[in-house]
């Protein structure tokens, strides 16, 4: 990832194969197809080829053989080739940095990109009737960007017809030509400048001129005129005229997504220079914060519900009973420790209950209950961890379940050292922690 352009590198890297291409390695290129089609953060990416002679030459022709055939399945197309951004139906910019000889299946990655910046030392060949297989897929693409001549001269003849970088830039094949140590400086530029673009328009405009080419002219422009039309409901196609008039950069909206510790994903939305109007205003001018700490007071106490902590405390009850171990004295006292404590964390959320009810909630009784409830969570999890030895954190037990959820509470609405902090400075006037 090269974050200073929100680009996802690409590399295909078997230099010591010509980065050929082998069966085992398509699902892994369409899982990484996969991540820059659904995560927002990323806003275009760049294909290359390790090393500095080849950008990729194809299948592997000797795993071929050795398998005795092709291991792509009998399949249509949309269910077996995945190779490039359109196989996967990626709608953001691609840039393919040719950095030596691309051949055979390599070219889906030419044909498919939006942007193909070559090396000098780059050069185009196509070999798929010289092994007695049948040039289709890439052929088609080629066809599609260069004159019909070019495209069936390195189709039909083969390794005996290498195109050069620069008669590739001169017939469109490569959109620029550049110095081999430029390469990748000029990709990321390209990649640079998108990204400042709007991603939705951005990515509706590839469909637009991408589609034409499956349509006749009339056909086309009524298709762009629908996603055109389509795009005016978004906040993008507001925003950026208004910033054009007020010179200055359109500011917009970012969603990026979090994995979580379970394997879900949560997102972080972020809101660039937002203006609200006076007329849709909540609360008092310049006060939004102590709406929104009113709202997170709220959302804390449904979020970390104490009945939870009290089913959580009879599970381990219930688990201890069945392990034997009910008449252990230290096992007992325990438990009688952890229940006096679920009592607590229920006192706590019954008078953040009634803060609530009288439309007072303030967020220093939040985090008093939101720190009392994770740290009893984590004390019963603990609990049952040493009650029930390390096979306990098996996982897919109850009790590594328990743990697991302990963990993600103490993290969840609000990290608790982040509300330590809110009760030193709000209830106690203590500074901030350095």
């Amino acid at each position: 990832m090269c974050p200073a352009v929100a680009a996802q590198y690409i590399t295909l890297n078997r230099p010591h194969k010509g980065n050929s291409l082998t069966g085992t390695m398509m699902p892994q290129v369409r899982a990484v197809w996969s991540e820059v089609r659904d995560d927002p953060w990323i806003r275009a990416a760049i294909v290359t080829g390790a090393g500095d002679r080849h950008f990729c030459t194809g299948a592997d022709v000797n795993v071929v053989a050795g398998r005795g055939g092709m291991s792509t399945g009998t399949g249509p197309l949309t269910d077996e080739v995945f190779w490039s951004p359109r196989q996967n139906r990626v709608w953001k910019p691609v840039i393919c940095a040719v950095n030596g000889l691309a051949a055979g299946a390599g070219l889906h990655f030419v044909v498919d990109a939006d942007i193909v910046v070559a090396s000098e030392r780059a050069a185009f060949m196509d070999s798929h009737v010289n092994v007695g297989l049948v040039g289709a897929m890439e052929n088609i693409g080629l066809a599609k960007r260069l004159p019909l001549g070019s495209a069936l001269r390195m189709t039909l003849m083969g390794k005996d017809y290498r195109m050069p970088a620069e008669r590739a830039y001169q017939l469109g094949l490569a959109d620029e030509l550049v110095a081999h140590e430029s390469l990748m400086d000029t990709a990321e530029e390209i990649a640079r400048s998108i990204a400042k673009n709007s991603p939705a328009a951005v990515s509706l405009s590839q469909q637009a001129v991408w589609g034409s080419l499956e349509m006749g002219y009339a056909q086309a422009c009524e298709y762009g005129w629908a996603l055109l039309r389509m795009h005016w409901a978004h906040p993008d196609s507001k925003e950026g005229p208004r910033a054009f008039s007020e010179g200055r950069e359109p500011k917009g909206v970012t969603v990026s997504p979090i994995p979580t510790h379970d394997g879900g994903r949560l997102n972080e939305v972020r809101f660039d220079d937002v203006r609200v109007p006076v007329a849709d205003r909540v609360g008092a001018e310049n006060e939004g914060w102590q709406v929104v700490g009113s709202a997170l007071a709220v959302e804390r106490h449904v979020q970390f519900p104490p009945k939870r902590l009290r089913r959580d405390l009879q599970d381990l009850v219930r688990w201890v009973e069945d392990a034997g171990l009910g008449q252990d004295p230290a096992v007992r006292g325990r438990l009688a420790e952890l229940a006096v404590r679920v009592a607590e964390v229920e006192a706590l959320a019954l008078a953040l209950l009634g803060e609530i009810i009288a439309g007072e909630p303030s967020a220093v009784p939040a985090a008093y209950h939101k720190l009392a409830g994770t740290t009893v969570a984590q004390e019963i999890a603990r609990a049952a961890m040493e009650f029930g030895s390390p096979e306990a954190l098996v996982k897919g037990t109850d009790i590594e379940f328990m743990w697991r959820q302990a963990i993600l509470e103490t993290i969840g609405g609000g990290t608790s050292e982040t509300m330590r902090g809110l009760v030193a400075r709000q209830a106690f006037g203590l500074g901030a922690r350095t």
